[in-house]
């Protein structure tokens, strides 16, 4: 959490969705969005290992989808509508889609989303 200059800037990574809010006055907001369900889901399932449920296991518990940041966004309407801009972060390679999460994004909020 930075302030500077009327600025401010939460930077997320590596959390869990528990209904958290976003503190009032926030301008800028950095989260990690690491990857798609479906996506992981289907390259597991096409993976040389099988349906390996321990990987799956693994990055569902320690790293955020896009679906839960979309919670989180829909959660806190009111400090996200004040927003100048969202950052995605940490997106897979293999497991995220970084124009669709932008694109859901900004469909979700109406602010400006930048893939970094």
């Amino acid at each position: 959490w930075i302030w500077a200059n009327g600025e401010s800037l939460l930077y997320m990574t590596d959390y869990r969705f528990t209904e958290y809010l976003l503190p009032a006055g926030l301008t800028h907001l950095a989260i990690a969005c690491n990857y798609d369900i479906n996506i992981l889901r289907r390259n597991i399932a096409n993976s040389a290992n099988g349906d390996d449920s321990t990987h799956l296991k693994r990055v569902i518990e320690a790293h955020p989808s896009i679906d839960t940041v979309l919670g989180i966004l829909k959660a806190n309407r009111e400090v996200v509508s004040k927003l100048e801009a969202i950052h995605l972060l940490h997106i897979s390679s293999g497991n995220g889609d970084p124009a669709d999460f932008k694109r859901r994004v900004e469909a979700e909020t109406g602010r400006p989303c930048f893939v970094s």
